[in-house]
């Protein structure tokens, strides 16, 4: 696990590596406002080229992100466990419109949960599904989400095929313990 400076998340890179998973975006913006906070996330975004490349397709068949948020002017003390369900909630907004904008249709949220991470945080955990069209095939798709407050707060998750024309018995499977494995493995 390598720490990132200047308030990037830390990520289990040997995991992403020995995966096949590819650095595909690292950006810093301001995700929503909180008055008179504005949060802004930066966010390590990795996609699955292999799969890609299966698939015969330029688009994102798979990924996983994550996200550290810091907040200007930082929170006065106490304030964090105040603001965390407001942070829930608009980091659970901002998933579901990142994933109108990367082409997903139907976006229904299906579960809610908890779980822990390396840290030994509790995260909050919402279950997505939806449809993508990939070059004439459709596929079903399931994207995760975990929110959670240790120092600062961190939010990871992605979205994968969960069947499909050309998706094999077992991947949806082995492609979700892999994805909540990386969420598990962010600091």
């Amino acid at each position: 696990m390598a720490a990132m400076d200047d308030g990037w998340p830390a990520v289990p890179e040997d995991a992403l590596e020995t995966g096949g998973w590819e650095l595909v975006d690292r950006t810093a913006e301001t995700v929503f406002r909180l008055s008179p906070a504005e949060v802004v996330g930066r966010t390590l975004l990795y996609e699955d080229p292999e799969l890609r490349e299966r698939l015969g397709t330029s688009d994102v068949t798979r990924f996983f992100f994550a996200t550290a948020l810091s907040f200007r002017p930082s929170l006065p003390p106490g304030a964090a466990p105040l603001v965390e369900p407001t942070v829930r909630r608009q980091a659970n907004t901002a998933f579901t419109d990142r994933l109108r904008d990367r082409g997903f249709e139907g976006i229904s949220r299906r579960d809610r949960g908890e779980i822990d991470t390396a840290s030994g945080a509790r995260a909050s955990l919402s279950t997505v599904g939806a449809r993508c069209e990939l070059d004439g095939r459709r596929l079903d798709v399931t994207g995760w989400l975990a929110v959670w407050r240790d120092d600062g707060f961190r939010l990871a998750g992605g979205a994968y095929p969960e069947s499909g024309t050309d998706i094999e018995s077992g991947d949806s499977e082995t492609y979700r313990e892999e994805l909540l494995s990386l969420v598990k493995g962010v600091e």
